[in-house]
């Protein structure tokens, strides 16, 4: 949906009456990553090579505008979501079910989008002008370390990743999500404060 609107963006912010932009934030994938439809039929809101094309057009609109020459990018990768621990009576289970829920490979669908946000980042390095902020990895990082699992050898352990559902993991603690997708107060004290 932010296609629509980016021309304008880049239009106000080239304008000869215009401030200088000193630093443009792309924050996207959060719903791009969402899985909808079902089946066979079920694919990310955006598909992920449709969500990296997009990226990189908006990063290249950036760069080539004489007008925001000395303009910066941060690309912010996609957050976890919040899935809640399993229930108890689940526990005697392979995980295996837990696997194939919708949460789970929405949760795995994220992780690949704030990895492709990252890889990205990484691509444009050598202009100087673009940079990534893992925000997956440093919600992650903050899960682990309420649990005192940061350091541990399986800590990055797909199964046990904070908030992914499966009953070798816990959540994140309270107040990280409001509901499991949007951020609480704890995100902007443990992320950014750091």
């Amino acid at each position: 949906m932010l296609k629509r609107d980016f021309e304008r963006i880049i239009e106000r912010a080239t304008s000869p009456y215009a401030p200088p932009t000193l630093l443009i934030t792309i924050f996207l994938g959060a719903n791009d990553a969402c899985l909808i439809g079902g089946g066979k039929s079920e694919t990310e809101y955006v598909p992920l090579p449709q969500f990296e094309d997009n990226i990189r057009e908006f990063v290249e609109t950036i760069l080539i505008q004489d007008n925001l020459a000395d303009t910066k990018v941060v690309l912010i990768s996609t957050p976890p979501i919040n899935i809640p621990d399993p229930h108890p009576d689940d526990s005697d289970t392979d995980g295996e079910d837990a696997k194939e829920s919708r949460s789970y490979r929405t949760y795995m669908s994220k992780k690949r989008y704030a990895e492709k946000i990252m890889e990205i980042a990484k691509s444009y390095e050598e202009t100087d002008r673009v940079v990534g902020v893992d925000l997956w990895r440093a919600l992650i990082d903050a899960g682990l370390r309420d649990q005192d699992r940061l350091g541990d050898e399986d800590a990055y352990n797909e199964e046990r990743l904070p908030g992914c559902g499966l009953k070798w993991a816990k959540a994140f603690r309270p107040m990280y999500f409001t509901d499991g997708l949007h951020f609480g107060p704890l995100v902007r004290e443990t992320t950014f404060t750091k």
